[in-house]
């Protein structure tokens, strides 16, 4: 098929919601001059700005153009909801467990209550995991996007993505969450009824055979969801739910993408309302991702496509080749809104946790009253806009590597964005159920726990295809989190017993 050209229409479209977003995130970043209004919004931000960041932060291009492929593919079903029950569940226990200890005292960071349990090397080390893998996840995140941004601009991969970067990094740059939260919300709106006019469009362009195709996939089980068939991964119904449990707790409890939302809310309350809120609010927009993807199926019946389409590739083809002009400035503008959203949260994460938990004067400030010193408040708030940009460039990079290498392109990347997510953190995830305890454990403990966590969930992960302990998705931060927890026990309880405590003699 030739090239689809993209109108004038689209493109004033695009250029109005890219400017309207520039403009929101220099608005708002008019008043972020302190450490505290930069990094935490001045812990003034509502629960429903903060429950449309955290819904649009964790949509990312992977969400909303991978996700139609469930139920895209000829075997796929509604099976994908079962991980997303174990969201909700996760969600649920982490606001009632995990989110009261991010309010004990004024605290920038998520891995700032490891240093008060553990000790500092515990919170530097789940610090730079989180960096880390971070920086790795969503840098395959922005790849995805530029797919579909370089195929209907015909720009190349490297424009493409140098193009979302810099846009984005400029209100984030320059407002901190404040800005990257109200623009959040902003992205939400748009990216979702890109989503509803997309399905509406599949099911207009069935030409009336709807009602029979969809009755024809219920008998070949596309509306099958729940699975009870014993299994290895997410595809079972209890691992399902067992592994986005994990992962939510994981990333929705100790990662600090999402614990700088809620120490930017006005109160505890605030903030478990918007964690408790976007468990079932996920739940529907997943619902509604799959549904796309059934709609795709059966577009492609009336209307088969030349060649094969891959199903992360599916809606990606429908937006260039299928949708009209207008439609199509407006959906591209959705997939735009959902990678500006990610990137400008994790940069923004990113940047307070490298402040806070890694950088020495940071260090310091952030555990002391946040208004007492300005002149250092402001200095540290010039520092993290560096970090924000630097984070920003690094995820480029890796964003670039994929792209101009071809054996870093996977199948599936949301597979992959799962199993990273999920491997680094479940390693603190573990670490925060030790709190659970209230058992002393040493640093050397943890160290040696993190380790081996990582060792064999690595060798889970990298094991090859049909072997007994392959790994994937969201197990692995069900294994890293319960190896974490239970090696540091079991090593701090052979210390205990072997290897006796020394203490300084009392004095008269």
């Amino acid at each position: 098929m030739p090239p689809v050209g993209i109108s004038i229409i689209d493109i004033a479209i695009i250029v109005a919601y890219l400017g309207f977003t520039l403009w929101l995130g220099m608005w708002v970043a008019r008043k972020s001059t302190s450490l505290s209004d930069y990094l935490v919004g001045g812990r003034s931000l509502p629960w429903y700005a903060l429950l449309g960041s955290i819904i649009a932060t964790e949509t990312s291009a992977v969400t909303f153009l991978s996700v139609p492929g469930f139920t895209f593919k000829p075997e796929g079903n509604l099976q994908f909801l079962q991980l997303v029950i174990g969201f909700v569940v996760g969600r649920t226990i982490a606001a009632y467990w995990l989110l009261p200890n991010f309010f004990a005292g004024s605290r920038f960071s998520a891995y700032e209550v490891l240093k008060t349990r553990f000790g500092g090397s515990t919170q530097q080390i789940a610090s730079i995991l989180f960096l880390t893998t971070r920086t790795i996840a969503d840098g395959l995140r922005l790849y995805l996007t530029a797919i579909v941004l370089a195929e209907l601009l015909h720009f190349s991969m490297t424009l493409a993505l140098m193009l979302m970067t810099v846009i984005t990094l400029i209100y984030s740059v320059s407002g901190g969450i404040k800005s990257i939260v109200w623009n959040d919300c902003l992205q939400l709106v748009i990216y979702l009824g890109g989503a509803i006019f997309a399905l509406w469009l599949i099911v207009q362009g069935c030409d009336g055979e709807w009602s029979h195709l969809m009755a024809k996939g219920w008998e070949q089980g596309k509306f099958r969801w729940l699975d009870f068939t014993p299994s290895r991964t997410s595809e079972n119904l209890w691992l399902g739910i067992l592994g986005g449990a994990f992962l939510s707790l994981a990333t929705h409890g100790t990662d600090q993408m999402m614990v700088q939302r809620y120490l930017s809310a006005k109160s505890l309350g605030h903030a478990r309302a918007a964690l408790l809120l976007c468990g079932p609010a996920v739940m529907l927009q997943f619902m509604l991702f799959l549904m796309i993807g059934m709609g795709l199926w059966a577009f492609y019946q009336v209307k088969p496509p030349e060649g094969v389409l891959a199903s992360d590739k599916a809606f990606a083809y429908f937006i260039v080749h299928e949708m009209p002009v207008g439609a199509r400035g407006l959906t591209l503008a959705a997939v735009l809104s959902v990678a500006m959203s990610t990137l400008s949260s994790s940069v923004g994460s990113s940047a307070s946790t490298f402040i806070t938990d890694l950088w020495p004067t940071g260090k310091t400030t952030s555990s002391a009253d946040e208004n007492a010193n300005e002149d250092s408040s402001s200095r540290l708030a010039w520092l993290s806009k560096i970090a924000t940009l630097v984070f920003g460039l690094l995820q480029l990079v890796v964003a670039l590597l994929v792209a101009w290498i071809p054996a870093f392109q996977v199948q599936s990347i949301i597979d992959q964005v799962l199993t990273i997510s999920g491997f680094a953190s479940g390693i603190v995830l573990g670490i925060f159920l030790l709190t659970i305890t209230k058992r002393k454990i040493s640093p050397a403990a943890l160290i040696t726990a993190m380790w081996v966590a990582a060792i064999l969930t690595t060798c889970c992960i990298l094991a090859p295809d049909g072997a007994l302990w392959k790994m994937r998705g969201t197990t692995s931060a069900v294994i890293s989190a319960c190896t974490t927890a239970l090696v540091a026990l079991v090593v701090q309880l052979i210390v205990e017993k072997y290897i006796p405590e020394t203490s300084p003699e009392s004095s008269p």
